[in-house]
């Protein structure tokens, strides 16, 4: 078992940052390289994984991946899926998965989400502001996502992620 857990599957070229506390508050390079993952498996316009699911709670320094980092990265086996949604529900979504992921803003953080194929920015302090026009998504009322942008055309509503079982 040891020698299978050995195996190299991959190689990193910069430091990779799996650490909880930065992976469950802000965007972060092997968040970013999971979910571009997720993503790429199903052929969806874009990609999540929330935070809380990257647990090796480590840093990965320039070098070989082994499947053991691969299982301590992401030791649960949750199935990628592929669903459509509107753009209504995707910035709701998104609302969900920044709200209270200010440091001090909640005891057990983990909705966090990594993104492929859609950048936002948003205010990361516990304050609502008003949102405008800026969204790609409109709604109406208080919104920690300023603004919302796809970086190319999407053919459909589609988005990637995995689907914890209870």
């Amino acid at each position: 078992m040891l020698e299978k857990l050995a195996v190299k599957v991959g190689a990193t070229s910069v430091q990779l940052d799996a650490l909880s506390q930065s992976n469950r508050q802000k965007e972060t390079n092997i968040g970013n390289f999971i979910a571009d993952s997720y993503r790429n498996a199903v052929n969806a316009d874009i990609g999540f994984v929330n935070g809380g699911s990257i647990r090796a709670d480590m840093t990965y320094e320039p070098g070989p991946l082994t499947k053991r980092d691969v299982l301590s990265i992401l030791p649960f086996n949750n199935p990628i899926v592929k669903i459509e949604v509107s753009g209504k529900l995707l910035l709701r979504i998104i609302e969900h998965g920044v709200a209270r992921s200010g440091p001090g803003e909640d005891n057990e953080p983990g909705r966090f989400p990594q993104i492929s194929g859609l950048t936002l920015s948003m205010i990361p302090a516990n304050r609502p502001v008003s949102v405008s026009s800026r969204h790609l998504f409109p709604v109406k009322g208080w919104s920690r996502v300023l603004t919302t942008r796809l970086p190319h055309q999407i053919s459909s509503s589609h988005a990637a992620g995995t689907v914890t079982q209870c």
